[in-house]
């Protein structure tokens, strides 16, 4: 069984809790061009309007429902989820402060850029990455480096299947076996536009088995063979989840060969010229 990303990184010797403190000490710190700090000017003058804010009503209050408040950060022990929660609140205020306000551009690099830097820095080391959801409503989200699924989400034409294909790697779904599964729906009905094509191209033994995975896993269709359904339903939750993750790789997978596929003529075309 392949290790998940909380395993690895708890191999690792990083200063979480140093790194965090830097962070804090960079959203706290007063600057004269705003007469307050980054996270109290965004508490104060744009937090309200956030879409995102959910119910809440203030920075404090975000924090507090992330559990990612001043008391629980500055313990000793700062664990890699509380971690890139808190860095993920980050880069939404400081993204939020850069696209809402009409202070000069220079004042705002000089506020944010060190900040994104920093937590840049830490991310690419994890093997994680900063990707812009919503670039209207502001919306900042961390995943974990997949370079297939970057491809496929370009590949893909549907703006709200590609957000899926991304949003399946956030570091929040760990875990969410219902979450995962419904984007998993979303993602067959795109395998089924290129079923067909692999099958007529020499890749019928794949296309079969990701379907087999989505409609076995997913789907919950009952197999030709009883004795997969047997061991489907004998699954962990763990186990599922790792299965989950087989079937959104072997999606990724298909829709890279159907994207070679179709290179195919073009390819053909430098080779003959014709």
């Amino acid at each position: 069984m392949r290790k998940n990303i909380f395993e690895i990184i708890a191999e690792q010797d990083y200063n979480l809790h140093s790194e965090v403190q830097t962070i804090e000490n960079l959203i706290s710190e007063h600057f004269l061009s705003i007469g307050n700090s980054l996270e109290k000017y965004v508490d104060i003058y744009l937090f309200r309007g956030w879409e995102y804010r959910d119910t809440v009503i203030s920075t404090k209050a975000y924090r507090k429902k992330l559990d990612i408040s001043y008391d629980t950060l500055r313990s000793e022990k700062v664990y890699f989820e509380e971690f890139l929660k808190f860095t993920e609140y980050v880069l939404n205020i400081c993204y939020l402060f850069e696209n809402k306000t009409d202070l000069r551009r220079e004042t705002i690099n000089k506020i944010t850029i060190p900040i994104i830097n920093n937590i840049e820095l830490i991310l690419n080391s994890l093997n994680f990455e900063i990707r812009i959801e919503d670039e209207v409503k502001c919306k900042v989200i961390i995943i974990e480096s997949n370079p297939s699924a970057t491809a496929v989400a370009e590949i893909i034409e549907a703006d709200d299947i590609s957000r899926e294909v991304i949003r399946y790697n956030h570091f929040m779904l760990k875990g969410e076996l219902i979450e995962k599964e419904k984007i998993l729906l979303r993602l067959y009905k795109e395998f089924e536009k290129i079923r067909k094509k692999l099958e007529a191209n020499n890749c019928r033994g794949m296309a079969s088995d990701c379907g087999l995975l989505f409609n076995s896993l997913v789907r919950h269709v009952k197999a030709d063979n009883p004795e997969i359904d047997a061991r489907i339903k004998a699954l962990n939750p763990e186990d599922l989840e790792e299965w989950y993750d087989k079937t959104y790789d072997l999606f990724l997978t298909c829709e890279l060969v159907a994207n070679t596929i179709d290179m195919k003529k073009d390819i053909d075309w430098l080779k003959t010229g014709e």
